[in-house]
Parts: C-alpha cells; structure tokens; sequence
C-alpha cells in the first residue's frame, strides 16, 4: 500500500521536472523552440503516465522504466532550475549548475532511487505468483 502511495505522489515533481526541458529550450531559443519543447514534454507526459500505471500495478519491466523516468526527471529538474538561473543572470555560470545538480540528486534523485531499490522485491514476487495462478 505504501508503494502505490509514493508513486502517486511522485507525480507533481515529476510534472515540474519535466518541464525543465521545455523551459530550457524556450530560453534557448525563443517561442518557436519553446513550442517544440512543449511537444517535447508532452511526450514525455505520455511515458509519465505510461510507467506510473506500470508501477502501480506491478507490472514486469516496470521499474527499468522507472529507472529511465528517474533519469529524465533528473536532468529536466537540473535543466529546470539552470534556465531560471539563467533567465535571471543572462548568462550561463557552471558552477551554479553544478549546485542545481547536487540538489536535485540528493533531494529527488537519492531517496525515489532507494524507495524503488527496496520496492523490487514486490515485482519479483507479483511477476512469480502470475505464473503460478495460471497454471491452476
């Protein structure tokens, strides 16, 4: 029950992270690659969706996915924070963006990982019980 807890609530910092990747390339480029962005993210919406019900229900490969999307989301929150940054500073300083990443990894990135590192016996235990339910 816990598990399918976390992973809805996940799901608004992980539509925030996202979006990072649609700001960035809105202040990289202007409104036309703000708009491809958008495309950008609404895609990566779809696979949000797509490994939330996946996890939620257990499914097998779920949580490769998971790693994938944990992955993504790190990097948007990393793009997300650097282009606000820069929207302020109007130039781009490594160092600060090295900080956005070390808050990110040690503020969402660690404790999602861990949660899902001890939440793999689950998927090992559902993927063993569904054979053995059909072949009774």
């Amino acid at each position: 029950m816990w598990f399918k807890v976390f992973v809805l609530l996940r799901l608004p910092v992980s539509v925030i992270a996202l979006l990072g990747y649609s700001l960035t390339l809105g202040v990289w480029g202007g409104m036309d690659m703000a708009f491809l962005g958008g495309m950008f993210v609404v895609g990566l919406y779809i696979f949000l969706a797509l490994v939330t019900k996946k996890i939620f229900q257990r499914r097998r490969g779920a949580l490769r996915l998971a790693w994938w999307l944990l992955g993504l989301e790190t990097v948007g929150g990393v793009l997300l924070l650097g282009a606000a940054d820069y929207m302020n500073m109007r130039k781009f300083v490594l160092s600060a963006a090295l900080v956005f990443a070390c808050i990110v990894l040690m503020a969402w990135t660690l404790p999602n990982a861990l949660v899902f590192h001890m939440a793999r016996g689950k998927f090992a235990e559902s993927a063993e019980s569904k054979p053995q339910a059909q072949e009774k």
